[in-house]
């Protein structure tokens, strides 16, 4: 390589502050490349939704809530289109905001929304609609929700809102009861009036259903409502599906495996943050541990129930991102990681 050549190729790498090796560094430290990377992507989701006929069948025998909104979609197409954009904008956005306040990162970037929009459209299940579209956003909300109820006096005021977003989910995803089991464990290790705070999150649940069993007593029909519940099967789809390939049961191998081994080395590498950041991590593997068991008894067929573990996963893998002394060794790692979700759902 000529001299000068090599000369100018320093030049640029000084200029940049850029580490060869981290791959990662350009995007943590070039805010405007960030700004561009993530407008780019939020404009290439927004694309994707609006140019893809909605496709509702991943609804089919669901709750008569859900099974109302999709025939509200069916008959408003446009208005379908807009309905699902704005549902993706609140998960980005509450991811963002998420990531930002859990002190898991050391400064802000738009590595979460990137990360979460990739790997969705890279895995293929981006789209069509499922329930799962609603859990997602419920935990999301939660996990911010349940942020300010550990940092604010109005604990209890958060906690409510948190429990009426659970019992909303829980009407169009039966899987989002588990997302309730998750919430309840979140309050009995860390809300210190526990009794009280563990009520107004009880009575947010509750008041969905008062409504609409309310609003059906009124107009007549709530034997009819109650008896369309009994008409709900849980079917575990990933169970009965026959066609799993042997790259797909590698990949799933790998998948579980490469993410324990993150959030292990997140573990140690956290040891010497606040203990109000290593609560929150904690709390990040449990969830994950939900949303596993969400995958197994969703009744949404595979791979789009693999939806259900992109909260923890994308968390997991934007903590790991900035930490120092990050060695070519992890970058493979991650890319190995993500190579193996993609497999999981496309083959």
């Amino acid at each position: 390589m000529p001299a000068h050549f090599r000369v100018f190729i320093k030049k640029i790498h000084v200029c940049l502050h850029f580490k060869i090796s981290n791959m990662f560094y350009l995007l943590r430290k070039a805010h405007l490349l960030q700004l561009f990377v993530g407008l780019s992507v939020l404009l290439f989701c927004g694309v994707e939704i609006f140019i893809k006929p909605l496709d509702t069948s991943l609804f089919c025998g669901s709750l008569p809530c859900a099974t109302l909104l999709v025939q509200w979609l069916m008959v408003h197409p446009v208005g379908a289109h807009f309905f699902v954009f704005i549902l993706f904008l609140l998960q980005v956005g509450l991811l963002f905001h998420y990531v930002r306040k859990s002190d898991f990162l050391d400064e802000e970037n738009v590595l979460s929304i990137l990360f979460f929009c990739a790997i969705s459209l890279g895995m293929g299940i981006f789209l069509p609609l499922s329930p799962a579209w609603f859990t997602n956003t419920a935990a999301l909300a939660v996990l911010n929700l349940s942020n300010y109820a550990n940092n604010t006096s109005h604990s209890k005021t958060f906690l409510l809102f948190a429990g009426i977003v659970l019992g909303v989910a829980t009407l169009f995803d039966l899987t989002a009861l588990l997302l309730i089991l998750f919430f309840i464990l979140h309050i009995l290790i860390n809300q210190i009036d526990k009794l009280r705070d563990f009520m107004a999150m009880i009575c947010g649940i509750l008041l969905p259903y008062c409504y609409l069993f309310v609003y059906h007593y009124l107009a007549g029909s709530l034997l009819e409502y109650l008896h369309s519940f009994s008409q709900i099967r849980l079917q575990f789809p990933l169970f009965t599906q026959s066609h799993f390939t042997l790259f797909t049961f590698i990949a799933l191998g790998l998948g579980l495996l490469l993410t324990i081994y993150v959030l292990i080395r997140i573990k140690v590498l956290y040891n010497n943050k606040l203990i109000v950041v290593r609560r929150r991590f904690l709390f990040l593997c449990v969830f994950f541990g939900f949303n596993i068991l969400m995958l197994l008894t969703t009744n949404v067929v595979y791979p789009y129930s693999l939806h259900y573990v992109l909260i923890p996963v994308t968390v997991a893998v934007i903590a790991f991102i900035p930490v120092k002394n990050f060695a070519i060794s992890t970058e493979v790692l991650l890319i190995f990681l993500t190579a193996s979700f993609v497999v999981m759902a496309r083959f």
